[in-house]
């Protein structure tokens, strides 16, 4: 009976063990299965994550070009009144060259023999196109002065 009893002992522990083993296994399949499950709804927000990142660089490139087109307009504009404005001051400069060239002997030595014949040269000056500006720097007087007379002769 000891025998039976040992025999019975023995199988039990052998059935727990059995049992525990294949609990074990159970659990540690569930817990891959729960593991891999995790990974993969991981990679799968990953690629989410990229496939947003993809399409925002994008649309930040499309930006990008836009305002470099613009840019480029704008600098391209910004060259020509440039160039526009630079040519006017040559034009200018060329003006005040032609008025010096073109003055005679009394308006290059600013002696006038009457304020008559100061006043005359100041409005064929202007009529001829040169600016209070450009007449005053000629003939070596005061802008207000060269104004005074053209509004006094309007």
């Amino acid at each position: 009976m000891i025998g039976y009893l040992i025999s019975i002992i023995i199988l039990l522990i052998a059935l727990n063990i059995f049992v525990i083993y294949f609990f074990v296994r159970f659990i540690r399949k569930q817990r891959i299965t729960e593991h891999e499950a995790f990974i993969q709804s991981i990679n799968e927000y990953v690629n989410q994550v990229e496939e947003n990142n993809d399409k925002l660089l994008e649309n930040i490139l499309e930006h990008f070009q836009e305002k470099e087109i613009l840019l480029n307009d704008r600098i391209h504009l910004l060259e020509e009144k440039l160039e526009q404005k630079e040519k006017a001051i040559l034009k200018t400069e060329n003006v005040d060259m032609k008025i010096e060239e073109e003055s005679s002997p009394n308006i290059t030595n600013h002696e006038f023999s009457t304020q008559e014949e100061k006043y005359t040269h100041i409005l064929t000056l202007f009529k001829q196109g040169f600016t209070p500006n450009q007449i005053a720097k000629v003939l070596h007087i005061q802008q207000g002065e060269v104004e005074l007379v053209l509004n006094m002769n309007k």
